[in-house]
């Protein structure tokens, strides 16, 4: 058998517009992203949060002087957004179980966890503040 080697590529941004930076960067802090703000851009316009695998969620004050100079992108940056799914870097239901529970305690309201495994994944779904859906997934990555 081959062995498999990490990809050489990753996502590099994914923008969403946000009316509330501060509880949209609450949130997604406490999915697990560590914000990292941008040095050349105002407090308040943009913060990067950091994935696993070198993608950045951009979250982007909707109103910001920044918002028409970001091109139209296939990666996001025209503001139509579909849903995000994220993964934790474990495969089984119960790992699953336990990221949500530390979800809950932080005070987010995540959904149920699904009753079987949807393309190899066990899953859940919750909201952001901006209205955006959310499904947190195990991961089917080797490279965990």
């Amino acid at each position: 058998m081959t062995e498999k080697k990490p990809p050489s590529v990753s996502m590099g941004h994914v923008v969403l517009h946000t009316d509330d930076m501060k509880s949209s960067v609450h949130f997604y802090e406490t999915l697990g992203l560590v914000p990292t703000p941008s040095p050349n851009v105002p407090d308040g316009d943009l913060m990067l949060m950091e994935l696993r695998g070198g993608t950045d969620l951009l979250i982007m004050r909707r109103d910001c002087e920044l918002a028409p100079n970001f091109p139209v992108s296939k990666v996001g940056y025209s503001g139509h957004v579909g849903p995000i799914d994220i993964m934790i870097p474990k495969h089984e239901r119960e790992d699953l179980e336990q990221y949500r529970t530390g979800l809950q305690a932080a005070g987010l309201d995540p959904g149920e966890i699904s009753d079987e495994m949807r393309y190899g994944h066990w899953y859940f779904s919750l909201t952001d503040p901006n209205g955006h859906t959310i499904t947190v997934l195990t991961s089917h990555s080797f490279f965990d």
